[in-house]
């Protein structure tokens, strides 16, 4: 939900939530003449929260994120960003 103000700035704060599968269906890659089968077969949840603010001219949003799942882990990722709009 965005919130403005009567200035034209507005905060915006959000969560997210998502549950992934995959599914390789024993796939083989071959990489710089290696060969491996990756298995990350299985479901995963992805959990993150973040904000958005804007004025005028400039935006900003920053975003935390996790992903976990028996064979991928990923304990925390940050993402922040920039805009200038004219």
């Amino acid at each position: 939900m965005r919130q403005p103000c009567q200035c034209g700035k507005f905060f915006e704060p959000y969560v997210k939530f998502g549950e992934a599968t995959q599914n390789s269906h024993g796939t083989n890659v071959d990489v710089a003449g290696m060969h491996f089968r990756p298995n990350l077969d299985g479901a995963r949840t992805e959990v993150g929260a973040g904000f958005a603010y804007g004025c005028k001219h400039v935006q900003f949003h920053a975003d935390y994120e996790a992903v976990n799942g028996p064979d991928y882990n990923i304990p925390w990722a940050i993402n922040v960003g920039f805009r200038y709009v004219m």
